[in-house]
């Protein structure tokens, strides 16, 4: 989005002021800045004099010793520090553990006074930084309160610590409580708000104003948000930081509500917050305001929490100590004890201390440490044993015996069997053998015989032992692994007369092709099934004017009408033919049309961005009131005491 310009006037007789403010939004989405960026051209709207005039305004040339009147009380005039939250915590959006909020005032002698600007420069600077980082709701929040928006805080929290600087709203300004927006000065030298408030959406370092230009956030005189009111005190910033804020601000006054007589300035100090308590852990010796809570040490503790006198070393304080008996398994254990007295008292083994079984799980009246069954002993005397359910009752059978009745494994494996041998282990006893061929696949496979005697006959490869082909797919007679694969057709330019499968390999001649020996020679390069003498050259495309429906072979000769001016908005790159249907945005000279621009082009018809402005010679810089060379906020701040004046003689 491009910068938007606002404007505010005032008339001094006959004599029209303009101030012209740039506001530039840069994304609108996440994090909108607005700034006031006083170029040269910017400025001179900005503080106008009547066309012609030559004299500048008459700004002082030190503006902290002009003054329309005198403070009646300086001690009332200074900055003060209120604490908001202290140590906010962690929020559903943003973790703000050790962070506290704090509220910097103006306060003022009278309910009338108004501030009108917080500004810095080389010769004035203002800072407001922290020993900590400075915290930044992102994407909402902003330099301003224009990001504070309270109707969302239910889902992001962290939003109404956002830090911001401003002059007496905690909001965006209501047009309906006359209230205006906080306007921004920054130089390209020193752009302090991206210290303030990255874009990146990092936490921020603070305010620094003091270079040359110099900076400032004011409002204008005609809106109320500068009024001290019944408080006598004017909102500047709310900051939130996990540091201690220090720094001064530059402020101008109008005392009263007189920006003419009632004119000051003022640097005031901040003041530093802390524990004004000495006898406090976080007692602050250089604060001057309380801000935050005091901390003090727990009894018997110092403030890093350790024992003010601990002799044994055991971590509990000598105050706190309980003597006792320290072992869990004594009788007489005192859990609250923390000095072991040696009054301790233990049980019997195997017994509690009232002198009963711990343990006695078969419930025999012998506590299981001495009991020497915990259980029953069965019928072959084994203590929980499963009783005569061995092979043999209580015993195992005899080694060497395969049953309880001393009988041996025969050659066959088999218990008490009568096979004395069975040389080739083939689990037939060798007095039972039967010879003959044992492999199935063999035409002569005899099923009964158990010893192999080398008698198998087989049948030739590809047939059965009938003499048959195994496969025979097509049925010609011909086993399917002799089969020969080739052309068989006898048109066909590669006939192959060995051949007895046609492999769909054959190249027969058509219309457009020929043989020449065993390879095909085609006449229709495109293969579009016309042959190429045949072939006829013209427009094919239906859409086009010159289309020639008896063409076959397209020639690349299809108009195209449309512009093909390549300086006209709706230029057609596919256009070949004009057709007078071009649109130019500009039918004249392209050039500089303002007669102020010391480019202006005379016979240009329309302005092409180019023109030049100089601003940079001394008689031009009629509103360098202060004569530094430069157009800073000196110059705004004293243009700021006399908005909203009618003009006299």
């Amino acid at each position: 989005m491009g910068p938007i310009f606002t404007a505010h006037q005032f008339v001094d007789g006959a004599v029209l002021y303009t101030i012209r403010l740039i506001f530039i939004h840069e994304n609108q989405t996440n994090l909108i800045v607005r700034k006031v960026y006083l170029s040269c051209v910017a400025f001179v709207h900005l503080l106008s004099t009547e066309v012609g005039a030559q004299q500048p305004l008459g700004l002082p040339s030190n503006l902290q010793q002009y003054a329309a009147t005198s403070l009646p009380s300086t001690s009332e005039y200074q900055l003060e520090i209120d604490t908001i939250n202290f140590d906010i915590g962690p929020l559903t959006d943003s973790d703000l553990t050790g962070y506290s909020t704090y509220r910097v005032y103006v306060a003022t002698g009278s309910p009338q006074d108004q501030l009108s600007a917080v500004y810095g420069n080389i010769n004035e600077p203002s800072t407001l930084v922290s020993t900590g980082s400075i915290f930044q709701s992102s994407p909402l929040g902003e330099v301003t309160p224009d990001g504070i928006i309270p109707a969302i805080w239910s889902t992001f929290p962290s939003n109404q610590f956002d830090s911001f600087i401003t002059i007496g709203i905690e909001e965006a300004p209501s047009s309906a409580n006359g209230e205006g927006d906080i306007n921004i000065i920054e130089s390209t030298s020193n752009p302090w708000t991206e210290g303030f408030e990255p874009e990146s959406g990092e936490m921020g370092t603070g305010i620094v104003m003091n270079d040359i230009t110099g900076g400032s956030w004011f409002t204008l005189p005609n809106f109320n948000n500068g009024i001290a009111g019944e408080s006598e005190r004017i909102l500047v910033a709310q900051i939130t930081t996990d540091g201690i804020l220090s720094g001064n601000l530059h402020v101008q006054l109008f005392l009263g509500g007189d920006n003419i007589n009632g004119t000051v300035y003022l640097n005031l100090p901040m003041p530093i917050g802390g524990c004004l308590d000495p006898t406090a852990c976080n007692w602050n010796p250089d604060a001057t305001t309380s801000s935050g809570l005091c901390t003090y040490a727990e009894n018997s503790l110092d403030c890093e929490g350790l024992c003010l006198s601990d002799q044994d070393g055991d971590g509990v304080c000598d105050g706190d100590e309980i003597a006792g008996c320290t072992y869990e398994a004594a009788c007489n254990f005192n859990p609250d004890a923390t000095d072991e007295d040696g009054s301790c008292a233990f049980a019997i083994p195997g017994t509690d201390c009232n002198g009963d079984c711990i343990v006695d799980q078969d419930n025999d009246g012998i506590c299981d440490e001495a009991d020497p069954c915990i259980g029953t002993v069965d019928a072959c005397g084994a203590c929980n044993g499963a009783g005569p359910i061995l092979d043999c009752g209580c015993e195992a059978i005899p080694n060497g015996d395969c049953d309880c009745n001393g009988n041996q494994l025969d050659a066959l494996g088999i218990c008490g069997g009568g096979c004395a041998a069975d040389t080739d282990q083939d689990g037939v006893c060798d007095d039972q053998e039967v010879n003959g061929c044992t492999e199935p696949s063999a035409c002569n496979f005899s099923p009964d015989a158990t010893e192999e005697d080398g008698s198998c006959s087989y049948s030739n490869p590809g047939y059965d032992c009938a003499g048959s082909c195994l496969n025979d797919t097509d049925g010609d007679g011909i086993c399917d692994p002799f089969e020969t694969p080739g052309c068989n057709d006898s048109g066909a330019c590669n006939y192959d007369p060995s051949a007895t499968d046609d492999d769909g390999s054959c190249l027969v001649p058509g219309e457009c092709s020929t043989c020449d020996g065993a390879v095909l020679l085609t006449f229709d390069a495109d293969e579009d099934g016309v042959c190429d003498a045949d072939e006829i050259l013209g427009c094919t495309d239906s859409e086009a004017p010159n289309f020639d429906q008896e063409a076959t072979e397209d020639d690349g000769t299809c108009k195209v009408f449309g512009c093909t001016d390549l300086n006209a908005s709706n230029y057609d790159p596919t256009a070949t033919d004009e057709d007078g249907t071009c649109v130019h945005t500009c039918t004249g000279i392209a050039g500089c049309t303002y007669p102020d621009a010391e480019n202006y082009a005379t016979e240009a018809d329309c302005d092409n961005g180019t023109c030049v402005f100089d601003c940079g010679t001394q008689d031009n810089c009629m509103f360098d009131q202060d004569g530094n060379g430069l157009i800073g906020s000196y110059d705004l701040i004293y243009f700021l005491t006399f908005i909203g004046l009618p003009c006299t003689p």
